[in-house]
């Protein structure tokens, strides 16, 4: 008689099992689906940065510009002063060589800042393709991902969520079906 209690409890486990080792395996991969998705967010994430930081960058460099214009265009009416010679050409002098050095400076900066945007750009077209000269177009294509990326997100954990509830459903169904204690049912199925 223990034998047959025994080999129906054994066959009880094994029916309760089965299902809950298929709701293990569909966690599992959706476990794994929830990562990949983390990481395309995180991606994503990543190139929308690189596109602000290209904006700035842009931003910089038409500043750098708009000032190195303006020095330049107080060096030329310095060099009109100096040119009419006299005394004003000798009170001139050091602001001509104070703007000269500012002119200077200011074409080095710009120099530096225009060949940083130009290896920004590169990088940028380098990241799934995206170019600048649709750079509001590739924004709004990044945010919409971000957006689709984030919402697969909530299904898959809200899956996830089901999911193990599904499992402790069945563990507690299956033990009090078996007329065992749930917390007991542990050891019948290990």
């Amino acid at each position: 008689m223990d034998k047959l209690k025994l080999q129906v409890l054994l066959d009880m486990a094994d029916r309760v099992s089965a299902p809950l080792k298929r709701i293990g395996s569909g966690a599992r991969t959706l476990g794994r689906d929830l990562d990949e998705a983390q990481k395309a967010l995180r991606g994503l994430e990543r190139q929308q940065a690189a596109v602000a930081k290209y904006r700035g960058m842009q931003e910089g460099l038409r500043d750098t510009k708009a000032r190195l214009d303006a020095a330049r265009t107080s060096q030329q009416a310095l060099v009109a002063e100096l040119k009419k010679g006299g005394d004003a050409a000798k009170a001139v002098g050091p602001q001509y060589r104070a703007a000269n050095d500012a002119v200077n400076k200011l074409t080095q900066a710009y120099g530096r800042q225009l060949d940083q945007t130009r290896r920004m750009r590169q990088g940028l077209a380098g990241m799934g393709g995206m170019g600048i000269t649709n750079a509001a177009a590739d924004e709004k294509r990044l945010a919409e991902a971000v957006d689709r990326t984030t919402k697969a997100m909530e299904r898959k954990r809200a899956a996830q969520a089901r999911l193990e509830r599904m499992e402790a459903s069945a563990k507690k169904g299956a033990a009090m079906g078996a007329g065992i204690p749930p917390e007991r049912m542990v050891d019948v199925l290990a």
